[in-house]
C-alpha cells in the first residue's frame, strides 16, 4: 500500500487509493477491537456455547457440501432425523467459504475466528463505501 494516496486530477484521492486504505484501516481496526480472535498460533474462541454450535454449522456445511450436497440439512445433530440442519440457521455462504481452509486441514475455530473477522471487515467497508467517510467512523466506533 503507497504511502501517500494516489491523486488523480484535479489533485483528489483514486477511489482505488481510497478503498485500499479503507480496506487496511477496517482489518486493523477489527483485528484490535476483536483481540485475540485474529491471533494464528493459538485457537481462541468466546466463552459461549453458541461459539461451537457455530464452528460444528461451518464444518459440516463444508464437509457435506462437496460429499453429498442433496442431503446437507440432513445434519447429524439429532441423527436420524431429517432436514435438522434448517432448525438453525444453516450458514451456508460462510460454510461455502471455509470450505477450502476446512480442506487445507485449518482448524475449524480458526477458520470461524477468521470469517467472523472478514464479515466484520465487509461490514465496515459497505458502511464507508454507502456514507461519508464521518459518518463511517461514527459507525464503526458504535460497532466496536
Amino acid at each position: 500500500m503507497p504511502a501517500v494516496p494516489e491523486h488523480g486530477e484535479g489533485g483528489r484521492v483514486t477511489s482505488s487509493a481510497r478503498y485500499a486504505v479503507l480496506t487496511a484501516a477496517s482489518i486493523a481496526i477489527a483485528i484490535l477491537m476483536s483481540w485475540p480472535l485474529g491471533r494464528v498460533t493459538d485457537v481462541v474462541i468466546p466463552a459461549s456455547d453458541d461459539v461451537h454450535f457455530s464452528i460444528w454449522r461451518l464444518a459440516w456445511v463444508a464437509h457435506q457440501l462437496p460429499e453429498d450436497p442433496r442431503h446437507l440439512f440432513d445434519a447429524n445433530i439429532f441423527y436420524p432425523a431429517k432436514g435438522t440442519l434448517a432448525l438453525s440457521d444453516a450458514m451456508l455462504l460462510v460454510g461455502a467459504l471455509g470450505l477450502p481452509f476446512f480442506r487445507a486441514g485449518v482448524s475449524p475455530a480458526i477458520v470461524h475466528n477468521y470469517l467472523m473477522l472478514a464479515g466484520i471487515v465487509s461490514s465496515m467497508l459497505c458502511a464507508s463505501i454507502t456514507d461519508s467517510s464521518s459518518r463511517a467512523i461514527s459507525r464503526w466506533h458504535g460497532w466496536c
